[in-house]
């Protein structure tokens, strides 16, 4: 199914997770992914539950749910906002499933916007990332012996970060806005986080799945990025 035609038949609130390409999927490797999924969203709160699976290129069809919040656009963004970014298993097993050539691209898709998740350039760079760490370190061990490692990964990941603030500050930040229901959101090229946008000059419009290269703000929240001031942007 074009994810086009999938757009048209999600109902407001739901979303999916639209596979294409490669070999297929295992069910094995489907049901990875959606406990991947599930504990990427336990710390926000939210709980995943899955009401549909459409036939052709396999898009499993989920409704994110939450006592904690009322309301659904919030509880849907965050969701998206959750899956793009880099830190989470959803990341680690997507990337895998690209690696070994069940899919070539995975998307999250809402009634208004289809973004990636995973693809062969970000599965790549997922890799070099785990290489330049010194290799895959998990996020539960405490041994002593591993603390290197972590250490390493950690430092690469703020240099990037520090990379994209200063790229923000000259105007040379290159990266995709995004309309989730209602609000918009800046994707950096090259990164698999996604961060809210703030306007530092009212006049300035941005588009929906529109490139642009941007001066602002972009602001940290316990080390990672959070929010983006844009105060000019052309297209790029």
């Amino acid at each position: 199914m074009a994810t086009d035609d999938l757009k048209r038949r999600l109902g407001p609130g739901l979303l999916a997770f639209h596979f294409t390409g490669g070999d297929g999927i295992t069910a094995t490797e489907l049901g990875e992914f959606l406990v991947a999924a599930g504990r990427a969203l336990k710390p926000k709160k939210i709980q995943l539950q899955v009401v549909g699976i459409e036939r052709g290129s396999l898009s499993v069809i989920f409704r994110p749910i939450t006592k904690e919040l009322k309301n659904a656009p919030i509880v849907t963004a965050i969701t998206v906002a959750t899956f793009l970014s880099s830190s989470t298993p959803v990341q680690k097993v997507t990337a895998q499933m690209v690696n070994n050539g069940s899919i070539e691209k995975v998307e999250i898709v809402n009634q208004n916007t289809n973004i990636i998740i995973m693809d062969k350039t970000l599965a790549l760079g997922f890799d070099e990332k785990k290489a330049g760490s010194g290799g895959e370190v998990s996020p539960r061990s405490t041994s002593t012996a591993l603390a290197p490692l972590q250490t390493r990964a950690r430092v690469q990941t703020v240099e990037m970060i520090k990379e994209a603030v200063g790229q923000a500050l000259e105007g040379n930040l290159v990266g995709r806005v995004f309309d989730v229901e209602g609000a918009l959101y800046f994707r950096p090229d090259g990164r698999r986080y996604l961060v809210p946008v703030r306007f530092g000059t009212p006049e300035l419009k941005l588009e929906h799945n529109a490139r642009y290269k941007v001066r602002g703000d972009l602001r940290t929240s316990n080390g990672q990025p959070d929010e983006i001031f844009i105060s000019a942007a052309t297209l790029h």
